[in-house]
């Protein structure tokens, strides 16, 4: 997801755990400086995470490496953030990350 400009800004995934347990989740974001300190939440059945944007990460763009030539598509680098981990359930559950708190806006 790209381009959240309010804080109802949201993605959702529909996931099928195999196991009950806990989850490590991890995100890839790219953040300008002047956005630090903004808030994620992420939320899992009734348990969520909420978290600060602490680290720029705004790579520039790069030519796609592929075997084939593609016509002028770049590439986009992404930072990696631990979020934490909850306890997840087996079966099928929503997965919820929206934007809490931005810091800048658009």
């Amino acid at each position: 997801m790209v381009n959240w400009i309010s804080p109802n800004d949201r993605i959702t995934w529909d996931e099928n755990f195999a196991d009950t347990g806990r989850c490590k989740f991890i995100i890839e974001y790219v953040c300008l400086r002047d956005d630090l300190g903004s808030q994620v939440v992420l939320s899992v059945g009734d348990q969520s995470l909420k978290t600060n944007v602490e680290a720029p990460f705004d790579e520039p763009l790069y030519d796609a490496h592929d075997r084939a030539p593609r016509a002028g598509e770049l590439q986009k680098p992404w930072g990696k953030m631990e979020i934490g981990s909850l306890r997840v359930k087996k079966g099928q559950t929503k997965i919820i990350l929206s934007a809490y708190k931005m810091k800048a806006a658009r």
